[in-house]
């Protein structure tokens, strides 16, 4: 079994960056009462999008799990900090039994009132461990 994203951020998270938020499942506007927060949803994906690489290799759906993840912060600088510290966190992952590497696509702004919430999209892929592309 892959460990849940929120647990690997949340005991890799690097407080020198930014203060740790609170990490969260994803759902319809339940991150209103945060003023930092991490939301991160299990996704579903066919084979198409992994697709064939540049060195031909082509990724199966049970080769990854993929998370939609929703960073919400009071500032576009506490977000791009947030951020920062989430590709740390996917860069210097160490591979267990269970989990491989992770991998992030994005970000991108979703939304901004006035620079006192802003809120970035992003996707992580975790590659597990033992399943092999073909």
């Amino acid at each position: 079994m892959v460990t849940a994203l929120s647990t690997i951020l949340n005991a890799n998270w690097d407080t020198d960056l930014i203060a740790k938020p609170s990490f969260i499942t994803y759902s319809e506007d339940n991150m209103r009462a945060y003023k930092m927060v991490v939301a991160s949803l299990e996704i579903d994906f066919d084979d198409a999008t992994i697709g064939i690489g540049p060195n031909r290799v082509f990724f199966s759906a049970e080769s990854y799990n993929v998370y939609d993840v929703f960073i919400r912060a009071d500032s576009k600088a506490n977000a791009r900090l947030m951020i920062q510290a989430i590709k740390k966190v996917c860069s210097t992952f160490s591979p267990s039994a269970t989990e491989n590497i992770m991998e992030w696509d994005g970000p991108d702004m979703t939304r901004d009132f006035n620079d006192v919430m802003v809120e970035y999209k992003m996707t992580i892929y975790i590659r597990k461990a033992g399943k092999a592309s073909y």
